[in-house]
């Protein structure tokens, strides 16, 4: 039977791309042996299973590395998607949030609190698959999430990087994605019952093993640059096929890229991501070997080889702690061989190294050492803001690859389920595209500045205003009152709208103009007054006067 050339295309572009990711093999096998010991072996590709065979931690003598990477995952998850608050609002594409009308600011509100629901649910796990991403890119460098929407829930889940291979697009985005993975015999006819009818395979083998391939490659099809959701107008093309059997199981089509793939630090050319563990992986290397040699050093130094004249020790030798060690009457007794070894030298040159490592991953300013003085609130929080600040360029990339991706894909997802929400949606915003506003801790940091300066300019010209009160005429004081509240990420349920506050402002200026005529009132009857008198007693002069 002559081979599929569908089949024959696909395997040597599944070659190709494990082409692609072999430079960086070996540097991603060191990180899962020294940093994350728990993941999938990237050694193992040949064989018929993805997982860890062995207990890869009996090379392991060092978790310095184990534990910063942990506490980056933990730092990075806190500080750039905080279950506990809403991390991103979304707003028109180039239409600044004070053009925005209050119907227009309280739907987007909504909205953005509708997609902080959807990704805070248990069934949607996009909080653990965001932790375990940013295991994986302090590790490796580089994490897959997919993305299933087939659900009436949008749900992520954590690829192991072990069993993915993709490529990017000529801007440096990823679009095509070999993702394989090794299932029973029972668990691939329960998904593909056609299988059984494919040459070569045998249903009866119940313990085999057997590698399926998941395709998503650009649709080439000049119908699909119109990224439509039928047919061949979908932009990505999806395919089940067994390499071993040289079978395609499923072709298909999607219209959204169904992986999320943010890689920490790519360098010019490459594709793949580096992470803080390429940075420090010498230090892990170095500090691994110094704690083993340790770890000898200690083992001798409690029990060390003993030196004896030959002939000079009757048998049975007995060695071990409450042992009896007899030797010939008028022999020398057995002593110890000391080493020499210095171990503080050894425990000095570890503590720089656990250093250096810490701060490769960031653990200095994530954890900041607490000062023994008393700090008040605003200093810790100056702190906190200064640390952000020094890591915000590098979350810039976490943000574009990992958050900004899973929020449109919920919104798309909302939108294919027909969400009530949407017929909510004023006019105005229907047409043109939203941007995505993020107000995480991470983000917040970078508005510091811009708080700060309004900050520091009151504080500059308090002094002035009781020499000089009609400075605070040059003040807006309703558009700063706004600005602040949009840098603080302010929710628009407590901020009044700024039709109420014209109408009040309009009703005020009312009352007062008619409290000027109530005062004005009896200043108008006394004149009345005396006009009608002086009329009275002097009609004609008065006449004269009043010119009547």
């Amino acid at each position: 039977m002559p081979a599929n050339p569908k089949v024959i295309r696909l395997g040597e572009r599944f070659e190709g791309l494990k082409a692609l990711r072999s430079g960086h093999e070996p540097m991603m096998q060191e990180a899962q042996t020294y940093v994350t010991p728990n993941r999938a072996e990237f050694r193992s590709t040949g064989s018929t299973t993805s997982t860890r065979n062995q207990d890869s931690t009996k090379n392991l003598y060092d978790h310095t590395a184990v534990w910063a990477n942990q506490m980056f995952a933990n730092g990075m998850a806190s500080y750039l998607m905080p279950k506990s608050d809403r991390w991103a609002y979304l707003k028109p594409a180039g239409k600044p949030s004070a053009d925005l009308s209050d119907e227009e600011l309280v739907f987007l509100e909504k909205l953005s609190n509708r997609v902080s629901h959807i990704l805070a649910l248990p069934s949607s796990q996009f909080y653990s698959a965001g932790h375990e991403a940013f295991h994986d890119l302090g590790s490796f460098g580089t994490s897959v999430t997919y993305v299933d929407r087939t659900g009436p829930v949008i749900a992520f889940r954590s690829c192991p990087l072990a069993d993915c291979y993709f490529d990017v697009n000529h801007i440096g985005q990823v679009d095509t994605m070999f993702y394989r993975k090794y299932i029973s015999t029972k668990a691939l006819i329960q998904q593909f019952p056609e299988v059984v009818n494919v040459e070569g395979f045998n249903p009866e083998e119940t313990t085999q093993k057997h590698e399926l391939v998941y395709s998503v490659e650009p649709n080439k099809d000049i119908q699909a640059q119109h990224n439509g959701k039928v047919g061949n107008t979908r932009p990505f093309v999806t395919t089940y096929y067994l390499p071993a059997l040289h079978h395609i199981l499923k072709e298909g089509g999607i219209s959204y890229f169904p992986y999320l793939v943010p890689r920490w630090m790519v360098i010019a050319g490459e594709v793949w991501g580096r992470g803080p563990a390429t940075t420090c992986m010498a230090q892990i290397r170095v500090i691994n070997k110094m704690v083993k040699e340790l770890l000898i050093s200690a083992e001798i130094s409690n029990a060390p080889p003993l030196v004896a004249e030959e002939d000079s020790i009757m048998l049975p030798i007995s060695y071990g702690s409450r042992q009896i060690l007899f030797h010939e009457q008028g022999t020398n007794v057995p002593t110890p061989l000391v080493s020499g070894s210095q171990p503080q030298i050894t425990l000095e040159l570890l503590r720089d190294y656990r250093d250096q490592i810490s701060r490769s991953f960031f653990t200095d300013q994530i954890i900041r050492d607490q000062k023994k003085e008393r700090q008040s609130v605003i200093e810790i929080q100056d702190d906190r803001s200064q640390m952000l600040q020094q890591i915000g360029p590098l979350l810039a990339r976490m943000e574009t690859e990992l958050l900004a991706p899973a929020i449109e894909q919920v919104i798309d997802h909302m939108q294919d389920k027909n969400d009530p929400l949407f017929d909510e949606m004023p006019d105005s915003l229907s047409e043109g595209s939203m941007e995505i506003v993020f107000t995480s801790p991470a983000a917040h940091a970078q508005y510091a500045s811009g708080v700060g300066n309004i900050s520091g300019f009151l504080q500059d010209i308090a002094p002035m205003i009781p020499h000089k009160p009609e400075l605070l005429e040059n003040i807006e004081a309703n558009e700063m009152f706004n600005e602040l509240a949009r840098m603080r990420n302010v929710s628009r349920k407590i901020i009044v709208s700024k039709e109420k506050v014209e109408e009040k402002a309009a009703a005020q200026q009312e009352q007062q103009m008619q409290e000027q005529q109530m005062q004005q009132l009896p200043q108008m009857a006394g004149a009345m007054k005396d006009v009608a008198q002086a009329r009275s007693s002097d009609p004609e002069g008065m006449g004269e006067l009043l010119n009547m």
